[in-house]
C-alpha cells in the first residue's frame, strides 16, 4: 500500500466516526422522522463509496452502520451489532493480558468513575430534569447490568476500537484520544444528560476512557465504562 493509499484509507475511517457522531446529535432515538432516515441512507451510500474507494476493511462498515439502525427507530443493543463486527479485529488473548497486569488502574479509575457519574446525575435530577422512558417489564437489578453492559460495548466499540487505528494513523496517539472524546461529546447532544451539559460532560469522559485505553487496552477500558453506566443507569432509573 503507497503512501495515498494508506491516507485515503485512514481519512475514510475517520470520516465515517465524525459523521456517526453528527448524526447521532442531530437525530435522537426516541424519533425518527422520513426526512432522517433519507439524510441517513444518503450519508451511508456516500461512506459506502469512500470506504470501497479507500480500499478500507469491511468491519469499518460498523460505524455507518450502527448510526442507521439507530436513527430508524431500532432497539439500542440491536443496532450496535454492526459495530461490535469491529471486534473481529481485536486480538483479545493479548488485550487481556495487557488488562491482568494493570488491574489497579482498572479498578481505580472504575471507582472514580461510578461515583462521579452518581454525583452528576445527583446534580442533573436535582437541577429539576427528568428522565422519561418506557422500561421494559425486567427488574431493574437485572435491566440496569444489561443496558449498562450493552451501552459500554457498542460506545468502546466504535469510539475507542473502530475508528482508534485511522485515527492514531492520522494524527498520532494522543491525536486520536482528543478527536475521538470530542466526538463521543458530539454524538451524546441527545444522550443522559445531553445539551451542552451532555456534550461536555461526554467529551471529559471520553477523554478519561481514551487516556485509559491507552494505559490499559480495550477490556480494560470497557470495564471502566461498564461501571460509569451502572453509576449513572442506577441513579436516574432507581
Amino acid at each position: 500500500m503507497d503512501e495515498r493509499q494508506f491516507r485515503v484509507r485512514s481519512a475514510s475511517g475517520f470520516a465515517a466516526l465524525v459523521i456517526v457522531s453528527l448524526i447521532l446529535a442531530l437525530s435522537p432515538a426516541t424519533r425518527a422522522s422520513f426526512t432522517t432516515v433519507v439524510v441517513t441512507a444518503s450519508c451511508l451510500i456516500l461512506l459506502v463509496l469512500v470506504l470501497i474507494l479507500g480500499g478500507g476493511h469491511w468491519t469499518r462498515f460498523a460505524l455507518p452502520g450502527v448510526a442507521a439502525l439507530i436513527v430508524s427507530g431500532m432497539a439500542w443493543p440491536f443496532a450496535g451489532l454492526p459495530a461490535l463486527l469491529a471486534l473481529t479485529r481485536l486480538t483479545w488473548a493479548e488485550d487481556l493480558i495487557r488488562t491482568r497486569h494493570r488491574l489497579g488502574i482498572v479498578f481505580g479509575v472504575s471507582a472514580l468513575g461510578l461515583l462521579g457519574a452518581v454525583l452528576a446525575a445527583k446534580i442533573w435530577l436535582g437541577a429539576g430534569h427528568a428522565f422519561a422512558v418506557s422500561l421494559p417489564p425486567v427488574p431493574k437489578w437485572l435491566l440496569i447490568p444489561m443496558a449498562a453492559l450493552a451501552n459500554s460495548l457498542v460506545e468502546e466499540a466504535v469510539w475507542r476500537h473502530a475508528a482508534w487505528s485511522e485515527l492514531n494513523d492520522l494524527f498520532g496517539l494522543w491525536g486520536a484520544v482528543l478527536l475521538s472524546s470530542l466526538a463521543f461529546g458530539i454524538a451524546h447532544w441527545h444522550g443522559l444528560p445531553g445539551g451542552i451539559v451532555g456534550v461536555f460532560g461526554a467529551a471529559l469522559l471520553g477523554l478519561v476512557l481514551g487516556m485509559t485505553r491507552v494505559a490499559v487496552g480495550f477490556t480494560g477500558v470497557l470495564a471502566v465504562h461498564f461501571a460509569v453506566d451502572i453509576g449513572l443507569f442506577w441513579t436516574i432509573l432507581a
